[in-house]
């Protein structure tokens, strides 16, 4: 896996975990419901507090095995096979 790919997946990882942590102050709210569909007032707030708490879980987990998967190894990293710089943090992670 590239870099940039390794990075995109560690940047889905971190935009979940910040809609957990807004999750855990309380209920999906008016505001956020305005914000997420961009002051269209169609969105059903149930459907994005399903997907919140139905969806995210298993995309972490996704997101998380991925990156354990594709992770160098340290025989990888001294063999030349794989880039170390491949799966370099990205800031902030």
């Amino acid at each position: 896996m590239s870099y940039r790919d390794t990075r995109r997946l560690r940047d889905i990882a971190v935009a979940a975990a910040a809609i957990e942590q807004h999750l855990a102050r309380g209920p999906v709210d008016d505001g956020m419901r305005d914000h997420l569909a961009h002051r269209y007032f169609a969105t059903a707030q149930d459907v994005v507090l399903r997907t919140a708490t139905d969806d995210l879980p298993v995309l972490q987990r996704a997101v998380a095995e991925l990156l354990r998967a594709t992770a160098p190894t340290p025989s990888d990293v001294s063999d030349g096979a794989a880039d170390p710089t491949d799966s370099a943090p990205s800031a902030g992670v």
